[in-house]
């Protein structure tokens, strides 16, 4: 009886296992080749879920896919420490033109996104170092929706320091230039509901009370505590102006 039960286990078991890989896991085995920016999707065909030597084929190339990301792993930890020094040392074009070579030659998985996150990062380091603020922040930014914490909070630090301008802007009523400074701010990939209300009010000086609305909206939306007393605020100014005008 004990051999029975094991065989009922195994086999319920393997049929959970199976429905699992079926339903949850194939869809997102969808493995996106990112080469030199660009996508490639390679799809895995669909098996069926009693199709026993299809389901260990799978298993094996997932292993094989493990086996070979750490492989790349411990080829990159040096590579990643050169650049590393590198920075440091001020060699900040050196940086940018050994990241390109990688990429050049190493081809990436979008699983593989934690060995090639800190790449981007250095790169965009460099650009900004270099002053090549639309290069660094597009790096910093691919790396950051990698997962890689320490380029987030680069871009926080430079959003804060924008948003804290933008403000500086918007109370010398220099609402267009307001305007452009949060332009760079959301480059950084990152919002919220302050730099959104201070647009808001940039075009509500501006006397542009769409995107006024449009802005005080996505304040609110992301949480603002103020955004619906300002959205209220901003009928009577509308008002206002546009008797002002009538007159």
């Amino acid at each position: 009886m004990v051999v029975t039960v094991r065989k009922v286990f195994s086999c319920a078991a393997f049929r959970f296992l199976v429905f699992h890989f079926y339903f949850i896991a194939i869809p997102h085995l969808r493995v996106n080749a990112q080469i030199m920016g660009y996508e490639s999707p390679v799809e895995i065909e669909a098996i069926s879920i009693y199709d026993a030597s299809a389901m260990y084929g799978y298993l094996n190339a997932l292993r094989e896919a493990s086996y070979i990301d750490q492989q790349l792993a411990r080829e990159m930890k040096p590579i990643l420490s050169d650049l590393y020094d590198r920075y440091n040392a001020g060699q900040y074009q050196e940086c940018i033109d050994r990241v390109e070579n990688i990429f050049r030659n190493y081809t990436f998985y979008t699983r593989q996104r934690n060995i090639y996150s800190p790449l981007n990062y250095v790169r965009g380091l460099s650009y900004l170092q270099l002053d090549n603020e639309v290069s660094g922040m597009y790096y910093l930014v691919n790396s950051m929706n990698d997962g890689n914490k320490d380029a987030y909070n680069v871009l926080n630090r430079y959003f804060a320091s924008y948003v804290s301008d933008a403000q500086k802007e918007l109370d010398a009523g220099r609402y267009y230039k307001c305007i452009n400074v949060l332009g760079k701010a959301y480059a950084t990939g990152l919002h919220s509901f302050t730099a959104y209300e201070i647009q808001g009010k940039a075009y509500e000086g501006l006397h542009d009370f769409d995107n006024a609305k449009k802005f005080y909206k996505l304040a609110k939306k992301q949480g603002s505590p103020y955004a619906s007393q300002l959205l209220k605020d901003l009928k009577v100014s509308k008002r206002q102006y546009e008797r002002g005008i009538t007159k």
